[in-house]
């Protein structure tokens, strides 16, 4: 969240002012999910963490968005790679149908990301390498958005089985899309998809 806020203050891409403002939102949706299980999460200043490898990382990124628009866009696709894989782990570990819930959608939501990162990349001429993943882990989460609309869902609103959409406004259960993509694909139920990451995470 802090690094998108910093990008989106520094260079004037559509991407990452629509992902910075993004991430307020989806903080919230951690904050709420934490307070069903009675945890409250710190508030630290912008920029300051108290791991200090998140500290290093949170530097080194931000040096690199400094750098350049394309340097923005290569530390966007690495804070999704890093929060894909942190979500998978979380997600793992997870006992409750809610918890798991959101936090499945949140990976959705980076992945969302993380691919339109990789496409303003390529169309400036980069190929995206990936830092985190392997390449057969990065290859079929660049390939997921492929072949989904992106219009709005015509699918029949229906109540969230898991509580999740109170929890997080997000819902597991969407209706089928027929926005303007490479193919019919799931749209949301309840209003935009709400990508995110978690909290405390750049």
């Amino acid at each position: 969240r802090d690094l998108y806020a910093a990008a989106a203050q520094r260079w004037n891409l559509q991407e990452i002012t629509q992902i910075a403002a993004a991430e307020v939102r989806h903080a919230g949706a951690i904050q709420r999910l934490a307070a069903t299980v009675g945890l409250t999460l710190p508030e630290n200043a912008a920029g300051v963490y108290t791991t200090p490898a998140i500290q290093s990382m949170y530097q080194q990124l931000l040096a690199l968005i400094e750098s350049s628009e394309n340097g923005a866009l290569q530390a966007g696709a690495l804070v999704e790679e890093t929060d894909i894989m942190d979500l998978r782990s979380l997600k793992a570990q997870a006992k409750d149908e809610s918890t798991i819930a959101v936090l499945a959608q949140l990976e959705r939501g980076s992945t969302h990301h993380l691919n339109a990162f990789v496409r303003n990349l390529a169309a400036r001429g980069v190929t995206y390498t990936p830092k985190v993943m392997t390449a057969e882990e990065f290859s079929a989460v660049v390939g997921a958005d492929q072949g989904r609309g992106r219009g709005p869902g015509m699918g029949p609103k229906a109540a969230c089985p898991t509580g999740a959409c109170n929890i997080g406004n997000v819902c597991p259960n969407p209706g089928q899309g027929k926005g303007p993509g490479a193919g019919a694909g799931p749209g949301p139920v309840n209003g935009p998809r709400q990508p995110a990451r978690m909290q405390g995470r750049f």
